[in-house]
């Protein structure tokens, strides 16, 4: 059987002024790179969060503010023991599968390392959905080899801006990162081909020279680059590599499953950091960090925050 690698890429917070900027990414082996996983998976997984099956779909249609995470956390844990054979117990825990550390995290670094997982999805529910998913992908010759995500706290967001100059070219600069990191991750002298699906970021639709600086050192073609996408390829020794980025990403499974992940992480980072100043400030409404309340919580715990000693640098992103 043929074999060849699909890799999805997709962010969470890119607009928040609080909180983290987050990237998931997942790593699949399938027969061939034209191998569509909502084909696969469909007895298993459904992209209607109203489905009693498995929900993958972008991260926003998933979960937004105010409803139960369960079906956000339930998907996203069962492809996370499916690649690892485990379920994380807390956000430090999480991290470590995913590949991220808490580093930089700012206040609120205890409160959120220790926070407990599962939320409120069923551990039993976990386990059996990853048993279903494993049997029907095997079925199928495909499998899910990695899950990873990028934390990018306010810290290193504001340093990382200030060094590349915008919170665009550090989107593109950590995906591209990671991308490379996903792809090192296949077996060692495997040949097989590479594809990797990436939402659009922004407006932009170019990106032969930024895959140049982040990802390869090989000459890139050029297929096409309009409005609904762009896709170029390039040869990693006997390796084709090719990279498509394209308006609803999230069409593609690994590149939703890739939001959702990045969007639980940043939601359990979010408890954590409201989890500390609800400690200090009983009764202070919690946020999620999206600009205009991102200022009203802002400005209650000004003076909190400079008792604290606590710089803007460590919680308020720049950008």
């Amino acid at each position: 059987m043929v074999v060849a690698f699909l890799i999805g890429t997709d962010e969470a917070g890119y607009g928040p002024n609080l909180g983290p900027l987050t990237i998931g990414g997942t790593l699949w082996r399938v027969p061939d790179t034209a191998t569509d996983l909502y084909d696969v998976l469909q007895a298993d997984v459904s992209a209607d969060r109203r489905s009693d099956r498995l929900v993958v779909a972008d991260s926003k249609q998933v979960y937004q503010s105010g409803q139960s995470i369960e079906a956000l956390e339930r998907t996203v844990l069962a492809f996370l023991h499916l690649a690892s054979q485990q379920i994380p117990d807390s956000f430090q825990h999480l991290g470590k599968l995913l590949g991220f550390e808490l580093q930089g995290f700012g206040p609120g670094l205890v409160e959120a390392s220790d926070i407990a997982l599962p939320l409120c999805a069923e551990r039993s529910e976990i386990e059996t959905g990853s048993a279903r998913l494993r049997q029907t992908l095997a079925e199928a010759g495909c499998a899910l080899e990695a899950c990873r995500t990028v934390a990018i706290f306010p810290a290193r967001f504001n340093a990382s801006v200030e060094q590349l100059g915008n919170k665009a070219e550090l989107l593109s600069s950590e995906t591209l990162s990671l991308a490379g990191r996903l792809i090192s991750l296949r077996p060692a002298g495997d040949d097989s081909d590479v594809w990797i699906g990436c939402d659009k970021h922004g407006g932009r639709n170019k990106y032969a020279g930024m895959l140049n600086q982040y990802l390869t050192d090989e000459f890139v073609k050029i297929d096409r680059e309009t409005r609904e996408a762009s896709e170029y390829h390039w040869q990693q020794e006997r390796v084709t590599v090719s990279i498509r980025f394209q308006v609803r990403g999230e069409n593609l499974l690994p590149v939703a499953l890739s939001s959702m992940m990045a969007k639980y992480v940043r939601e359990i980072a979010m408890y954590g950091w409201n989890r500390f100043w609800q400690g200090k400030m009983p009764g202070i409404r919690p946020t999620q960090g999206y600009p205009v309340d991102a200022r009203r919580f802002k400005k209650e715990i000004a003076e909190l925050q400079r008792s604290l000693g606590i710089e803007d640098q460590q919680v308020w992103r720049s950008r």
